[in-house]
């Protein structure tokens, strides 16, 4: 997981990336979720504290002027989300090359996102530019 979330950061919006640990000190507004089926059945979430998801909006595109409005974050953290769970997918080889991925689903988030029963989910916490954020993979 480490490595999809700083490759997206790397090559994509050429910033570093680090892990910071498991939780955040700023709770989470917007979150994205993409599901993993067929060969893979997995979700990959995406939660960021409002802040944070204006900046990643700012690193992808580039204008620190522009005021964006819900739509247009929203549309930010689903790519990244999006870009997430297509890095992981292929870093996990075949047969997974062959899961589909659905379309990210946008959402509030009041509380933390819960795994479902009997899955198996990794959760950390990042940090770009001073912007935190949490990524989870949860094999279902």
């Amino acid at each position: 997981m480490d490595d999809a979330v700083e490759d997206v950061f790397l090559k994509m919006l050429e910033r570093s990336c680090a892990a910071t640990g498991e939780c955040l000190a700023i709770p989470p507004d917007i979150c994205a979720t993409i599901n993993l089926s067929g060969t893979l059945e997995a979700e990959c979430a995406v939660e960021f504290p409002s802040t944070s998801a204006r900046r990643l909006t700012l690193a992808l595109l580039g204008d620190a002027d522009a005021h964006w409005d819900d739509a247009t974050i929203a549309d930010a953290v689903g790519e990244f989300c999006n870009m997430v769970a297509g890095g992981w997918k292929q870093r996990l080889g075949p047969p997974a090359w062959q899961a589909n991925l659905s379309v990210p689903s946008i959402s509030s988030c009041p509380d933390p996102i819960a795994p479902a029963a009997g899955a198996t989910t990794l959760r950390r916490a990042y940090a770009f530019d001073d912007s935190p954020f949490l990524v989870s993979l949860t094999l279902l």
